[in-house]
């Protein structure tokens, strides 16, 4: 079963296909375009997750990607494939808190783009996201994981300025609820345009994401 606020951005996507999703830059994805890739990715995602034996709902899958279009379809992919995302600090972070990061997280997979890739390029499970896109073997559908709502939605890890980083995790019932709360409240509106200005390692990014997309509205990702 899929969650409920990822299953709605999926179902805009046959309902406004054309209906703009997101943008950067001079880059944008209709609903339906970011539909597609979404379920691309996941399937791709899902096929070396039987490959390695990665356990869905648990092993988290390391994102260490710059803000953009595909950063956000590629967190919103890992959930969809049944894993949890890991949102690994960049250049700006001390190599003593990557590394603790990585220890304690353990990501079976890394999906990284051109700024992320050669700050874990010693990471033997790193992909680059166009490696991960490339056609190959698919999952099928029965292949999907069930979703439980205490399956492990997202890992993130405090700033660790008091001692080591503290990996905390957010299951898929909390993050429900949170959404439901969110896209329910009538003084909130339905945003036409949003801007995601926080980072993916501030967990505020995923109400940016789910609150804008799963009500039909318009991610705008700003470059920090």
């Amino acid at each position: 079963m899929r969650p409920g606020p990822l299953e709605r951005i999926l179902a805009l996507g046959q309902q406004s296909p054309s209906h703009p999703a997101v943008s950067h830059g001079d880059r944008r994805l209709s609903y339906g375009e970011l539909g597609e890739l979404i379920q691309r990715l996941a399937s791709s995602i899902r096929s070396h997750g039987i490959e390695r034996r990665a356990v869905a709902g648990e092993q988290a899958v390391g994102v260490a990607m710059a803000p953009s279009i595909d950063q956000v379809a590629t967190v919103l992919a890992i959930q969809l494939a049944g894993y949890p995302y890991l949102p690994l600090p960049l250049d700006e972070a001390p190599v003593r808190r990557r590394e603790a990061i990585l220890d304690d997280g353990e990501p079976w997979l890394i999906i990284a783009d051109e700024i992320g890739g050669p700050v874990y390029a010693g990471s033997p499970v790193i992909f680059s996201l166009e490696a991960l896109s490339t056609p190959g073997s698919s999952a099928t559908a029965a292949d999907e994981h069930e979703l439980d709502a205490d399956d492990l939605a997202y890992l993130i890890y405090t700033s660790g300025s008091t001692g080591t980083p503290k990996g905390v995790d957010m299951r898929w019932g909390a993050l429900s609820n949170l959404v439901a709360w969110q896209t329910g409240d009538e003084r909130l509106g339905s945003p036409a345009r949003t801007a995601m200005l926080t980072p993916l390692t501030f967990d505020v990014s995923l109400q940016e994401i789910y609150g804008t997309l799963a009500t039909g509205g318009t991610l705008v990702v700003l470059d920090p």
